[in-house]
């Protein structure tokens, strides 16, 4: 299990927004 560093927190907001687009609006 890695932990979730910057760069997890930065890949998760993009899966996120790739997933929910409408979340940003």
């Amino acid at each position: 299990m890695k932990d979730l560093g910057i760069q997890g927190i930065l890949e998760s907001l993009k899966e996120i927004e790739i997933y929910s687009p409408s979340i940003d609006c």
